[in-house]
């Protein structure tokens, strides 16, 4: 993620655009929804477990154009939603193959619901990882709509 903002950095004050990444905004498009007679239908089809790690391949639903195959995404903007949280917590969400960050994405109190915005790196693989920090036994719906993506 530094390479992007040093890059975004470099081309507003120094007009170096070369290895910049183009964000391309979409219509938004649910790629991911945990409870149960989701539409479309859940992947997981059942709430993340506190202190789970979960892989989640961004072009499951097809919302991103893949040109030759490949999007070539390095990122995507979307809009995460919690539903249903029995607990307090928060999610991270990173690139896979990647370790996780110390920072999180929507923290959240148990009964809200409630969504936040970000920017999730993609592992080389087209997965970013999930994991609900909590004590063990809490259980979070989440919902996941795409906005854009960012490619080289």
């Amino acid at each position: 993620m530094k390479k992007y903002i040093i890059s975004i950095i470099a081309c507003l004050l120094f007009a170096v655009c070369a290895n910049a990444a183009t964000y391309t905004p979409i219509a938004p498009c649910r790629i991911l929804d945990t409870r149960v007679n989701a539409i479309p239908p859940a992947v997981f089809a059942t709430p993340l477990d506190a202190g789970t790690t979960y892989g989640y391949n961004y072009l499951s639903f097809g919302c991103i154009p893949t040109p030759n195959g490949d999007p070539h995404a390095t990122a995507i903007a979307a809009n995460i939603t919690v539903i249903n949280a029995s607990a307090p917590g928060f999610l991270v969400l990173w690139p896979d193959l990647t370790p996780m960050p110390g920072t999180s994405n929507i923290n959240f109190s148990a009964g809200q619901v409630l969504d936040n915005s970000a920017i999730i790196g993609v592992g080389t693989n087209d997965y970013f990882d999930i994991h609900y920090v909590h004590s063990l036994g809490a259980t979070v719906d989440i919902t996941i709509d795409v906005v854009g993506y960012f490619s080289n």
